[in-house]
């Protein structure tokens, strides 16, 4: 996922530990959603969202199913409003 590669990117760049931090939130925040998919309420569409608790501005976009989880972005909450929204 381009989003999750370019972010890590570029806080492995700052510092590598920050990069493995990100990850680790990513993961997270994965975990959290396939959990109980439904427990995070709709905000745009079918779209939900977990916040990443370190990374504040950060937060993984998903559409939730009976049996599944789409995520469709890791997103960066200060790039331009819903740009995953066509995926």
């Amino acid at each position: 996922m381009a989003d999750l590669r370019g972010s890590y990117c570029y806080y492995r760049g700052i510092d590598p530990e920050l990069g493995r931090d990100f990850i680790e939130e990513y993961r997270t925040a994965l975990a959290f959603a396939k959990s109980d998919p439904l427990v995070m309420r709709v905000f745009h569409g079918n779209d939900r969202r977990v916040f990443f608790r370190r990374f504040k501005s950060y937060a993984l976009v998903y559409e939730a199913f009976e049996d599944a989880i789409l995520v469709k972005a890791v997103a960066d909450l200060r790039r331009k409003p819903f740009f995953w929204s066509k995926r």
